[in-house]
């Protein structure tokens, strides 16, 4: 199993793009959402590109909703484990993270939006 490290041996400067899109963990856990949203992985470098991408992605408003709350949800999820790792805390399971994902996107989507207004199939 592959502990994630953030700060290369405390001597460099975290670089959030690192965090987000380049290291092993986030690169996995990037293409196991694009898989669940059944999108074709996209290589984005930051933040930015990605939500362009998905302004520019050609799918109906609903869809569009969905992915914006999955990819908000995903970069929440990285960060926090980021810091559980950066802390030690050893409260998340790596193995956990794209079910978290999941779980989270759908509450979120769900009460932000009231019953029937928008639709959460994927």
């Amino acid at each position: 199993m592959i502990k994630m490290r953030f700060v290369t041996l405390m001597r460099e400067v975290e670089q959030i793009e690192h965090v987000f899109w380049n290291c092993a963990v986030a690169v996995a856990i990037w293409d196991a959402v694009f898989k669940w949203l059944q999108v074709s992985r996209v290589t984005i470098f930051h933040s930015g590109e990605l939500f362009t991408w998905i302004g520019d992605y050609r799918v109906s408003a609903n869809r569009r909703k969905v992915i914006e709350a999955v990819v908000c949800t995903t970069l929440w999820v990285i960060w926090r484990y980021r810091n559980d790792v950066v802390h030690d805390s050893g409260k998340m399971k790596k193995d956990m993270l794209v079910d978290s994902i999941k779980e989270f996107s759908f509450l979120w989507f769900s009460n932000r939006f009231p019953k029937g207004s928008v639709c959460w199939n994927l």
